[in-house]
């Protein structure tokens, strides 16, 4: 897997400095203003603001593979391309099978949600904030103030912002291991106050 993300990040590579080197065009421009900015923000977001750039990668790596391929012989390229396609094939296929087509079992409707809804809304609002992943969903559906939090790399940096913003207490869900991961390795700092199963609500005591 690791081997193919590099092959294809190469082709990727080559193809956008071939059409550099033939011509700049919108195309070429769009990538480096875009990824400027991502280079120096702070706060890790994950994958999903590469997204609007999924295009632009497999038409890199198309022209890639096509002028690489005029280099080699007949056989050659006709062997590599078909290589290349049959693993980008097999890679989303093993990654699709693997995908859970189920039931939905998080939304603001589910018990758990409902239960949580319900349990914010007996503090007052105007005196408590709260930290949670989905600060607007917790606004319209208890009523209360809310903010979101960042992934950072020191956990001091998350300290202050939460001193700066005024939050008194973190709502954790079970799938949101980075918050898990620090109410854990900061026991003395959280008081439980409330656990459904899959919510926690934490008083922030430092």
């Amino acid at each position: 897997m690791i081997a193919l993300v590099l092959t294809a990040n190469c082709f990727v590579l080559y193809g956008f400095i071939t059409r550099l080197k033939s011509r700049v065009t919108l195309l070429e421009v769009v990538p480096v203003v875009y990824l400027g900015p991502l280079f120096v923000w702070p706060y890790y977001q994950g994958l999903r603001f590469l997204i609007p750039l999924i295009p632009l990668f497999f038409l890199y790596l198309l022209v890639g593979v096509h002028r690489f391929s005029g280099r080699l012989s007949r056989r050659s390229s006709t062997v590599l391309q078909v290589a290349l396609a049959c693993a980008l094939l097999l890679t989303y296929g093993k990654a699709y099978g693997r995908m859970d087509y189920g039931h939905v079992g998080d939304g603001i409707a589910t018990p758990h949600a409902v239960d949580l809804f319900e349990h914010v809304q007996t503090y007052d609002g105007s005196r408590e904030l709260f930290i949670f992943n989905r600060p607007r969903v917790l606004a319209v559906f208890a009523g209360v103030r809310s903010a979101d939090y960042f992934q950072a790399e020191d956990p001091g940096e998350l300290w202050e912002y939460f001193e700066r913003v005024g939050a008194t207490r973190i709502i954790v869900s079970e799938a949101d291991a980075y918050l898990s991961e620090l109410v854990d390795s900061n026991v003395a700092a959280f008081d439980l106050v409330y656990d459904n199963g899959h919510y926690r609500v934490y008083r922030i005591q430092r």
